[in-house]
């Protein structure tokens, strides 16, 4: 029988997968015994030798569940008490190839979604029989490939599995594959060379192939965990397909870990037992009292903030979430997204938050919708109104050559930024207030511009028209090439307007006291 070592599946970039002979490997040795030792009684059950043939009464073929290697191997029991290593699901489909599946592994708890093997060394199929060993069931000693010597490969968090105490891991296999035995060996995660203070290790077997497999539980650490794994093959007792996966899994009753590789919680994260209900939502404005989300979409009363104000949604008990996705919405049917951290693995490891600030408002009234996902297959959410008003533009005057002054109105689209937060005005079109009072002037001459109280950053004039329909008024339109001149930092706002009587838009950003206001302002000028 020959022996293949090292049969890379070409479908899964990393994999390592070999095909066994099983009477070349002492440790398998006893297995081919019993294996023997079964077709025996299936001879004598047939001569009627053999006693009771009821496959009702009696044991399953294979016998029951091995959860200790046998004699002479030093393989270490279940650990964390598990009674037994059994099937966790049962029909499977034997292998039609040699390519090994991939395999993934999730927790009996529930509490996230299997994660997916990282791939290793081809498992050893060990330097074969020697005719002049005395004892053929003794340990052999290891050979390059086995969990004691080979190179280990570490998964980072973004692969890990989280295993609450009491809670057991479930191995299972691609395409309903059948796993016939499983090498269970684990190690430090931050050891300086994982896998050189490996963990004895120990085997399951269960009592007949199966697609899922219970290995038992981890005490409490972060660990890599190494799995030998032999695959079922059609028509045949002495061939099995074998790959070797790493996984990362962090045995904790913590919800998550913090802080996480890519989101750290405001706060530490609350405690959230398992078996917990999904938390409720709250808004909180400047630490005041909570706000619980509204009945419905007919409920009328609005959340009113004031642009400046800290407003946070908050997990109630400080509940870590693991993904979550919020947004503001104008009464146009346009949609914000506020803030949004996909997670659609729900991997505990990559983002913890209980409270997130919303950074990006709109200013007058908006709905406020949080959708916040907390693992396990939990969910949150939320609807709040908002009415949200600013400290009102500054206030702004036109002035001509001979003296004559008269106010700049400001129209829709302000815009209002302070450190951590900003404000903006939604405008269906960019509308010119009413009640503007014309400046009249001579053509040629400068028109200024002052804003009371604010220091100007920057500025820019253009001219144009409303055009109207009826009693429709549309939107402010520039004329073609009647640029009046922008400046960044400038000393003064001037500028020259063309001849003839015009609509002037004069966009204008000021600051004072550490917050920018940007608005666009309008004057009528008639310069003859």
């Amino acid at each position: 029988m020959t022996v293949q070592r090292d049969r890379r599946d070409t479908r899964d970039p990393g994999a390592s997968v070999g095909v066994v002979a099983l009477g070349r490997d002492r440790r398998l040795r006893p297995q081919i015994a019993a294996i023997g030792a079964l077709a025996l009684l299936v001879v004598l059950a047939g001569l009627g030798l053999g006693g009771p043939s009821d496959d009702a009464d009696g044991p399953s073929p294979s016998g029951p569940a091995r959860t200790a290697a046998p004699s002479g191997t030093g393989v270490a029991a279940l650990p964390s008490g598990d009674p037994q290593a059994t099937s966790a699901a049962g029909d499977c489909d034997p292998l039609t190839s040699e390519a090994a599946p991939t395999v993934r592994l999730r927790s009996t708890s529930g509490d996230q979604s299997p994660v997916l093997g990282t791939n290793g060394p081809t498992p050893s199929t060990g330097p074969g029989p020697d005719p002049s060993d005395p004892d053929p069931s003794a340990p052999v000693a290891p050979t390059p490939g086995s969990p004691a010597e080979a190179d280990w490969t570490v998964p980072g968090l973004e692969r890990g599995l989280l295993l609450p105490s009491g809670a057991s891991l479930i191995l299972g296999a691609a395409q309903s594959a059948c796993i016939a035995a499983v090498t269970v060996t684990y190690d430090d995660a931050d050891a300086g060379t994982p896998g050189s203070n490996a963990r004895e290790p120990w085997v399951v077997q269960p009592r007949r192939p199966t697609d899922e497999v219970r290995l038992g539980g981890l005490p409490a650490g972060d660990w890599v965990v190494r799995l030998d794994i032999e695959f079922a093959v059609p028509d045949t007792w002495l061939l099995s397909v074998a790959r070797t996966a790493y996984f990362r899994v962090v045995a904790s009753d913590a919800p998550v870990l913090a802080p996480s590789p890519q989101v750290t919680p405001a706060v530490a994260c609350g405690p959230d037992p398992l078996g917990s209900g999904s938390p409720e939502l709250v808004l909180v404005v400047d630490d005041g009292a909570p706000v619980a989300a509204q009945a419905g979409p007919d409920d009328p009363i609005p959340v009113e903030v004031a642009f400046g104000q800290v407003i946070e949604v908050r997990a109630i008990g400080n509940v870590c979430a693991r993904g979550w996705s919020i947004e503001v919405s104008d009464g146009l049917g346009n949609a914000f997204l506020q803030e949004s951290y996909p997670n659609p693995v729900d991997n505990p490891f990559l983002a913890a938050q209980n409270r997130w600030t919303l950074s990006q408002l709109l200013i007058g009234d908006s709905a406020l919708v949080a959708s916040i996902e907390f693992g396990r297959q939990r969910s949150g959410g939320g609807v709040w109104s908002l009415h949200l008003t600013t400290p009102g533009l500054p206030t702004g005057f036109a002035s001509g050559p001979d003296g004559t002054v008269v106010p700049i109105l400001p129209g829709c689209g302000q815009y209002w930024a302070q450190p951590g937060s900003d404000a903006f005005e939604p405008c269906f079109v960019q509308s010119v207030p009413d009640g503007l009072q014309p400046l009249r002037m001579e053509a040629g001459g400068v028109v200024r511009v002052e804003l009371v109280g604010w220091s100007v950053v920057s500025w820019f004039a253009r001219c144009g028209e409303v055009p109207e329909s009826g009693d429709i008024r549309a939107e402010f339109v520039t004329l073609d090439g009647c640029d009046l001149g922008e400046r960044q930092e400038p000393d003064a706002i001037a500028f020259v307007p063309w001849p003839g009587d015009r609509l002037v838009l004069v966009g204008i950003t000021a600051e004072r006291d550490g917050i920018t206001a940007y608005g666009n302002y309008y004057v009528r000028i008639d310069a003859e």
